[in-house]
Parts: structure tokens; C-alpha cells; sequence
């Protein structure tokens, strides 16, 4: 009865950082989403030039600081083509962009043109994520990927000490 007790004293907080964690993946995802839908309809000939010669663009830089400021809470979000180039980006580090194009959440969302939401480290920062791959039709039939939104929550000490703590 006593091990009883102690694995359910210890299994319970688990399970609710956990919960906390998934639901700070998913705030992630539904603001990349945002961002990526606002991109798309907003600077569609652009990402399609950006998705034939990737490089940095100052106007989308301007439009996710844009996005950021007005929809996401100053939320980092970054935008990168198909093959993990930065093509224009808020709120991250820039040594953070680097793994953050190589990670398995940006592969995974480029590979299988998926939604990810996740908990990841970058460079030693816990990150909450979003992955968004952003699509443009074919005009005869399927599907291109033109780049992919990334938006992250910190996991700061600030974010840690002001949550619920698990009971």
C-alpha cells in the first residue's frame, strides 16, 4: 500500500506538467496556424518567388513582426522554405534558427506535410512549438509546399513559476 501511495504521489504531478506542456504545444500550434493562414492569403506571390529562390525578405520579416505584435502576443515566429532556409523571422535568437530548421518538428512537418506541436530544447531553451507547413494548389491537381511557419512558447523560469502547481 505504501509503494501504491508514493507512485501515485509522484505519477499525478508528472502527468499534470505533462498536460500543461501538451497544452502549451497546442497555444503554439493554433498560432502558427494563425500565422501561416495570414501569410499565405496575405503574401502568396511572395512565398511561391521566396519557394524558387529562397533568401531573407525584409517584408516578411515586417509582416510576422506585424503578426506577432498584433495576434500572438509577441510570440517568436519564423518562416522557413522547404529545404530549411530562414526566409524571414521574429523573437528568436538567430544561433536558435539554425537548429530550430534542422529539428525533427520542422523534418516531420516538411516530410509528411503535417501539423506538429511539440516540447523541445533549443540551445539550451525549453520551447513549446508549433509547425505548420504552408500548401499552395497545383493548377493541374495536388499540392506544393511552399515553406513552413514555426512559432514558440518559452519555457523560462518566468513561465515555470507563474503555472498551476500540480497537486
Amino acid at each position: 500500500h505504501v509503494l501504491h501511495t508514493a507512485i501515485l504521489r509522484l505519477t499525478s504531478p508528472a502527468l499534470t506538467e505533462g498536460d500543461l506542456l501538451h497544452r502549451e504545444s497546442d497555444i503554439a500550434l493554433r498560432r502558427a496556424l494563425l500565422a501561416a493562414q495570414s501569410i499565405a492569403t496575405s503574401r502568396g506571390s511572395l512565398l511561391s518567388q521566396l519557394a524558387q529562390k529562397p533568401g531573407r525578405s525584409s517584408q516578411l520579416d515586417t509582416d510576422l513582426t506585424k503578426i506577432s505584435d498584433e495576434f500572438l502576443s509577441n510570440l517568436p515566429v519564423a518562416y522557413f522554405s522547404s529545404n530549411g532556409v530562414v526566409l524571414g523571422a521574429i523573437g528568436f535568437d538567430p544561433a536558435a534558427l539554425v537548429p530550430i530548421a534542422g529539428s525533427p518538428a520542422i523534418a516531420e512537418a516538411s516530410t509528411r506535410s503535417v501539423e506538429v506541436s511539440t516540447v523541445a530544447v533549443v540551445n539550451t531553451e525549453a520551447i513549446a512549438l508549433g509547425v505548420v507547413p504552408v500548401l499552395a494548389d497545383n493548377p493541374g491537381g495536388g499540392r506544393t509546399q511552399l515553406g513552413t511557419v514555426f512559432a514558440a512558447s518559452r519555457l523560462t523560469d518566468s513561465y515555470l513559476n507563474g503555472r498551476p502547481l500540480p497537486t
